[in-house]
């Protein structure tokens, strides 16, 4: 049988001794709290018999929703207080109400503790709430620190600090043990006070009656049939337990009444009296058979008749429980993925403000980048060919006579003049190779076809007349402007006009002019610019301002800063689309314009700040705005040399981090939500299967039958009315059949403090022994004197009166 105890109240003692602590300072905190019950909550989460927070029942390591963990870490939670406080109740009280801080009590703390000392201090008429019938009242307070109104306390009884036995699931050993109530509560009232008369220990009946009572109910307690305690046990097996139940107790009390009057006889000149110590054993004995029969009906129609309540109660608190896991199992799956939900918000909160501020428009920063570039940047650019040309003015005269000897070969090899200038020889052949074979591009050379036809003397012209048209062309182009200065100019001329010649070529070569002149017009300058560089380069200041031109000017003629001044008028939001994460040319161009060049233009704090718009708003754009789920994977497509460039610097570098340490958090919350809902679940799982086998357990008992409406009833009825027929004798053999009484006994713990007591009644064998105490009591009482006249005087022990 499981180790429970028959009610709250006794778990309650069985506790607080275990934890020496007073039980009715226990019991009288619970009716405080809760009111004894288990399935109480208060506002603000306490939860049942002493009301535990849910954080200070995880610290004591129980479960609040248990009722015996619950009452096991009220109890010791009161036991931490009381050491914590010395041993001062009110103290300790006023700590487990309102904190350990007892500076910040205020009137309700005051209140609470004294309301629990009222019920220390009570009057016998006043009881504590939760003493069960048969038990003394707690009428003065038993533990130091809690004074009595106006008078020092009493000393305290030391048996209140015994625990009381476990229950193991009978009558011995349980709250319904006889010897277990005397043990707790000492003299019985009641009932019992009443007989006190026919139990005077000072009359030779009185002690007769002591000794024998005492010998019918150890008698009674060390008898026990297994056979009569199964589930389903006959009639005759209930009968079989009964009896040896009965003879025993009958024994004892024969072997104490015996005992008692052998006593009586003090060995002398006159033999004891056999007879009257056999008298004395036979009449005692034949008290305890009358009261167990007495009794043996009514409480065996009583367990029938109480087994039902017994049996709904706990169906019913089983099935509360039951649910209560399913219910408890769902709240942890909710705070599991509520958890989640507010984690990922957290995140997504620090996610928008990873860069700071919320970043400008796209536009807004386009424009912002343009004026930088068209500002303060396109100003060291400037300064940068001024420096040029600062160095050109204070060079050598150069010779340019190999410049000069470059121009006439390009003149007479490179263009060719048309054939009315310059006769040529005929091609010979037609077709796509012959128009390739006098330097013409398969475009025009498929256009000459197409007009002149297949034949020679047809190709032959249309050839000439597409190369003098693009030598026309090229005539016309402004590098050949230049170089007819060249060739016109002496042969010595200041370094400013040799440097003049190359600015102006190298001007003509990058403007915009048809495709395929300006290709053809690009190589045949080639060598003369080589030449022309390799004469300026004997000058080293030139070399050097020349050598950092170069370094800047593709930032302003190549890839981003062209293409944004192109949108800057229309579509200045275009810059941010221009920035992309796998190329870092363009993005490392646009720093060097807003960062060193907008410095050595004199704008550093216009082009950083422009430069931190740009990062800022495309991190949102391109990283930050998929949200959570794409953080990482928009991380990882950065390539690291763009990485290293976008946020190499201080704040770019903990933006970056920041955004890796979100990624990482929200990654590990979402790894996180499945393991512990799974550990929920399998939790729920094993408290469900556990709840089950204790339904399954109680269905299995004799109170898990369900009986009819009015079965009980008739069963009585029948009983009572035609107890000589086969129906009444059913009804009979049915009532005092009845559920088996361990059974009872155990499942009474879910009933109320009322039905308890019944159960108490209608299975502990103190009844019967109170009916044969009546017996007693009422055949030989003690004679005492009325009215004030003298006793009569004692037997003498020698024989004759004393003179």
């Amino acid at each position: 049988m499981p180790d429970r105890p028959a009610t709250w109240d006794d778990l309650v003692r069985h506790e607080a001794g275990k934890a020496k602590v007073p039980h009715q300072l226990a019991l009288a905190v619970m009716q405080q709290e809760s009111g004894g019950r288990p399935d109480v909550t208060s506002e603000v989460g306490a939860h049942g018999l002493f009301q535990l927070m849910p954080a200070t029942a995880k610290g004591l390591g129980v479960d609040a929703a248990d009722p015996v963990q619950n009452i096991r870490g009220g109890v010791t939670y009161l036991r931490q207080l009381l050491d914590a406080n010395q041993g001062d109740v009110s103290k300790a009280l006023a700590s487990y109400h309102g904190g350990p801080d007892l500076a910040q009590h205020g009137p309700k703390t005051s209140a609470y503790v004294q309301s629990i000392l009222g019920r220390l201090q009570a009057t016998p008429a006043a009881p504590i709430a939760t003493a069960p019938v048969g038990k003394a009242p707690v009428s003065s307070v038993v533990t130091r620190g809690v004074p009595a109104v106006g008078q020092p306390p009493p000393p305290p009884d030391p048996r209140q600090f015994e625990p009381p036995p476990a229950y193991t699931g009978g009558i011995e050993g349980s709250r319904f043990d006889p010897a277990v109530k005397a043990a707790q509560v000492g003299q019985p009232p009641g009932m019992l006070a009443s007989m006190a008369e026919g139990f005077d220990p000072r009359q030779p009946a009185g002690r007769r009656n002591l000794v024998a009572g005492a010998g019918a109910l150890t008698g009674a307690l060390l008898t026990r049939s297994p056979a009569g305690t199964r589930a389903g046990a006959t009639l005759g097996a209930r009968v079989a337990m009964a009896a040896p139940r009965m003879l025993a107790s009958a024994a004892g009390a024969g072997v104490g009444g015996a005992a008692a009057e052998a006593s009586e006889q003090v060995v002398g000149t006159a033999p004891p009296d056999v007879g009257a110590i056999a008298k004395a054993g036979v009449t005692q004995a034949a008290y305890e058979v009358a009261g167990a029969a007495f009794l043996w009906l009514p409480r065996a129609v009583g367990r029938r008749v109480i087994s039902s309540r017994v049996g709904r109660e706990a169906a019913q608190q089983l099935g509360r429980a039951k649910q209560g896991v399913v219910d408890q199992t769902q709240a942890a799956i909710t705070a599991v993925k509520d958890l989640t939900r507010r984690t990922t918000q957290g995140l997504s909160t620090r996610l928008g403000a990873v860069v700071g501020q919320p970043p400008p428009s796209p536009s807004a920063v386009g424009r912002a980048a343009q004026e930088v570039i068209g500002g303060p940047a396109r100003t060291a650019r400037d300064l940068a060919g001024q420096a040029v040309e600062t160095a050109a003015q204070g060079g050598p005269a150069v010779d340019i006579r190999a410049l000069k000897s470059e121009v006439q070969r390009i003149l007479s090899t490179e263009i060719k003049p048309p054939a009315t200038a310059f006769p040529r020889e005929p091609i010979a052949g037609a077709g796509e190779e012959a128009a390739t074979a006098a330097g013409l591009s398969p475009e025009v050379a498929q256009r000459i076809l197409a007009k002149g036809g297949p034949s020679a003397v047809a190709m032959q012209e249309a050839i000439d007349a597409a190369q003098g048209e693009a030598e026309q062309a090229i005539l016309k182009h402004p590098a050949l402007g230049v170089i007819n200065r060249i060739l016109n100019a002496e042969d010595t001329v200041p370094f400013a006009a040799a440097h003049q010649f190359k600015r102006e070529l190298d001007d003509a070569v990058g403007a915009t002019w048809d495709r395929s002149v300006q290709k053809r017009v690009t190589n045949i300058t080639k060598t003369l610019r080589g030449t022309l560089r390799e004469a300026l380069g004997v000058h080293a200041p030139y070399n050097r301002a020349t050598t950092h031109y170069a370094t800047i000017a593709p930032l302003y003629t190549k890839e981003i800063a062209p293409r944004l001044r192109k949108l800057a008028a229309t579509r200045p939001e275009a810059l941010i689309s221009l920035i992309k994460g796998g190329e870092p040319t363009p993005a490392k161009m646009l720093r060097e314009l807003l960062t060193t060049q907008a410095e050595a233009g004199g704008g550093g704090p216009e082009g950083r700040a422009a430069w931190d718009q740009v990062r800022a708003s495309w991190t949102h754009e391109k990283i930050l705005r998929g949200g959570l789920d794409k953080l990482d994977a928009n991380i990882a497509k950065l390539d690291p040399e763009f990485a290293d460039i976008f946020y190499g610097d201080a704040s770019g570098q903990q933006v970056l981090a920041n955004m890796k340490t979100i990624g990482t958090a929200y990654r590990q919350a979402l790894a996180r939500e499945p393991v512990a809902l799974q550990q929920a679940k399998v939790t729920g799982r094993e408290a469900l299967e556990r709840a089950r086998l204790e339904i399954t357990r109680f269905t299995e008992s004799s109170l898990g039958r369900k009986p009819r409406a009015g079965e009980v009833e008739a069963d009585i009825l029948r009983a009572a009315m035609v107890p000589t027929t086969f129906w009444g004798a059913y009804s009979i053999g049915r009532l005092l059949k009845g559920p088996r009484v361990a059974d009872l006994i155990e499942w009474a713990a879910y009933s109320p403090p009322n039905t308890q007591k019944l159960v108490r009644a209608f299975t502990s064998p103190v009844p019967a022994v109170a009916i044969a105490d009546l017996l007693r009591a009422g055949t030989e009482p003690t004679k005492r004197t009325l009215g004030g006249g003298a006793p009569p005087p004692l037997p003498s022990v020698i024989g004759a009166p004393p003179p």
